[in-house]
């Protein structure tokens, strides 16, 4: 049988485990939303937000194999690829990625050989699919980072390297309508600022050491782009730098 559908979990697909471990499907189910309201003064209610909760794509599996305890034994490599969840891949979605949690994982049949398995994997924390852009910008210019999708916007990170010879003590990062500034710093020459908003809480780093701490009380909590727009970036400092922002554009 040859696969009309491939997937990856952390870049390791079901068939690289073992051939007899097929893909015949990968569902993507409506997405969990929740609508926030308030009551009018007579009848009806006014929409305040309506947020996405989550998403869930369901991989759908055959294991044609006749033998009950092989087909057991090939079900719990199904469940330990699984079950630690991760980055999610799949081949209708090319250079798309989903960070998910396993949901739901299969039982099976020890007679009915042939019944097609099921595995569950969720997206809570960000329950949209995404594609990676970035963009390069040196002290005193601007670019545009212009981020796929058609969601929310997306928390910006940025690695500012220090190209000079003598050590820079202030970065003033834009992004947007955004903005975050770095003072009494100690970046040395060819040491990396490190501003990363993939994951909460915000980490800002050089060498591994925080410098959250330096950030100005006039700083945005974030550094933020619209997905599906261009976005002007600039990078300020006492010293010449090279920032790099990238982000995830976040697909509906």
């Amino acid at each position: 049988m040859t696969p009309r559908f491939s997937c990856a979990l952390n870049g390791v697909s079901p068939e690289s485990i073992d051939p007899a471990l097929r893909v015949t499907d990968v569902t993507e189910l409506p997405p969990r939303r929740r609508v926030a309201t308030v009551p009018t003064i007579r009848h009806g209610l006014r929409l305040l937000s309506r947020v996405r909760e989550s998403l869930t794509v369901r991989i759908s599996f055959v294991i044609p194999e006749y033998d009950p305890a092989r087909r057991r034994a090939l079900l719990q490599k199904l469940h330990a690829w699984a079950d630690p969840g991760g980055v999610l891949t799949t081949s209708d979605r090319p250079g798309q990625q989903l960070q998910v949690m396993c949901d739901t994982l299969p039982m099976l049949s020890a007679l009915a050989w042939s019944d097609v398995v099921q595995i569950d994997l969720t997206a809570c924390e960000i329950p949209f699919w995404q594609q990676a852009e970035e963009t390069c910008v040196l002290t005193g210019s601007e670019a545009v980072l212009t981020l796929p999708g058609d969601a929310d916007e997306t928390p910006v990170s940025c690695d500012v390297t220090n190209t000079g010879a003598s050590t820079v003590t202030a970065v003033t990062l834009a992004c947007g309508s955004t903005q975050m500034t770095f003072t009494g710093i100690a970046l040395a020459p060819g040491s990396v600022l490190t501003v990363d908003a993939s994951a909460a809480p915000l980490r800002c780093t050089i060498d591994g050491s925080s410098v959250l701490m330096h950030r100005t009380g006039e700083s945005a909590d974030l550094l933020l782009a619209d997905s599906g727009a261009a976005t002007p970036v600039s990078v300020s400092a006492d010293g010449n730098v090279q920032a790099v922002f990238h982000a995830r554009g976040r697909l509906l």
